[in-house]
């Protein structure tokens, strides 16, 4: 089965924890996977509500893309990463 979101970031954040390391997610307890989990649904909880550098940065790919008539799914995911992109950029400016 492919993991879930959730599940993805959860793995993310263990392997920050652990200086990268991808392989202690396997060695953790249910209940501390769970707690990664929790943590990760949080943190995509709070990125719910787009900020205006996320919106405006979605606005100025869609005008300026021609990835946008390859069709929906291409659009949607240059929209996605372009928005993500934005956010992790805030964090630096």
């Amino acid at each position: 089965m492919a993991e879930s979101m959730i599940e993805k970031v959860a793995r993310a954040i263990c392997a920050s924890d652990f200086l990268g390391d991808n392989d202690v997610w396997a060695k953790l307890s249910p209940a501390m996977q769970g707690n990664y989990c929790d943590n990760a649904r949080a943190a995509i909880e709070a990125m719910r509500e787009p900020t205006m550098f996320m919106l405006r940065s979605a606005d100025n790919a869609i005008i300026s893309d021609e990835r946008f008539e390859s069709g929906p799914f291409e659009s949607d995911k240059f929209t996605w990463e372009t928005m993500i992109d934005a956010a992790l950029a805030e964090q630096q400016s």
